[in-house]
């Protein structure tokens, strides 16, 4: 975080490259401030949409595919905040593949926010393909509210 402080210009440089590296994560904090992961990615998130936003799409979709949990929810509260309507087509990809519940609903929400028509046809084309997948325990009440409040249906 001393990186951030001192030079933010330079920490976003590094954060970007890291985000896009073939690699898994390994957040380290080394002050006094033993932070976790889901508190430092958003932290990464906010220094490289400030100081390298040319980087956001290529980060955003490069993480659509791998990321993972909290690490992946960063990512998409980061589409959903600045409507990055490239990222469409890899989140509609991702639904396609195997997810948990919880990234699931976090994907599903985070298309909802374009309210793209021709796209929620598509989402419920897949939704309904993979419902084995979400529709279970409390996911299977909270996909119907949130399919509801965006007057959309399974059947």
């Amino acid at each position: 975080m001393k990186l951030i402080r001192d030079c933010p210009e330079k920490a976003s440089l590094s954060f970007a490259k890291g985000l896009l590296n073939s690699k898994a994560y390994n957040f380290l904090e080394l002050d006094y401030n033993y932070g976790t992961k889901d508190s430092i990615m958003p932290l990464m998130i906010k220094t490289i949409t400030k100081y390298n936003k040319g980087s956001l799409l290529e980060i955003c979709n490069k993480n659509i595919a791998t990321a993972q949990y909290m690490e992946l929810v960063s990512v998409l509260d980061l589409v959903k905040k600045n409507h990055i309507v490239g990222t469409k087509q890899n989140l509609l990809n991702r639904l396609t593949t195997k997810n948990y519940p919880f990234e699931t609903f976090q994907i599903t929400e985070a298309l909802l926010s374009f309210n793209d028509s021709k796209m929620n046809k598509k989402l419920i084309v897949i939704l309904r393909e993979k419902r084995k997948d979400w529709d279970s325990g409390n996911w299977s009440g909270a996909f119907r509210e949130l399919l509801a409040k965006n007057k959309l249906e399974l059947n």
